[in-house]
């Protein structure tokens, strides 16, 4: 069974996010605020299994990922029109170019990022932009 996957999988997002000259700030958990925008929020959402043969599995390991602005830096028109959008397309780039995980203990690895929502948060401190993504790596692993 192989070791240290999830490890591996963050290590490649953090890599890949850290070359991301818009991205201020990285956080890889659900619970820390950020402090420098435009920043990026990461942690994993779910994991499937799905057996594919009788000697192999497709396992599925998912992350939520959100490019965060403060609106308090600038107008919303702005955020949603230059700044978030910016942000994001830099980071669909830089993964479309950076992933270098091809395999994980010898088995083999895709990834695939999906957009979520774009929207708005509010809180006692600051207003937030944020545009929401879905990262799934994919590994065929043996039974």
């Amino acid at each position: 069974m192989p070791t240290e996957i999830y490890t591996n999988i963050i290590n490649q997002i953090n890599m890949i996010l850290a070359s991301v000259t818009q991205i201020k700030q990285i956080i890889a958990s659900p619970s820390t605020k950020l402090t420098k925008y435009p920043g990026a929020i990461f942690f994993p959402a779910n994991w499937q299994n799905d057996p594919e043969t009788n000697k192999e599995n497709l396992k599925f390991y998912r992350f939520k990922l959100w490019v965060v602005v403060g609106v308090n830096q600038t107008n919303i028109n702005q955020v949603f029109t230059s700044t978030l959008p910016k942000a994001v397309d830099a980071v669909l780039a830089a993964f479309d170019s950076g992933w270098s995980l091809t395999s994980i203990n010898s088995h083999r690895v895709w990834q695939r990022i999906d957009s979520g929502d774009w929207g708005l948060s509010q809180t006692d401190q600051a207003m937030e932009a944020y545009a929401e993504f879905n990262i799934e790596v994919k590994m065929l692993t043996n039974n």
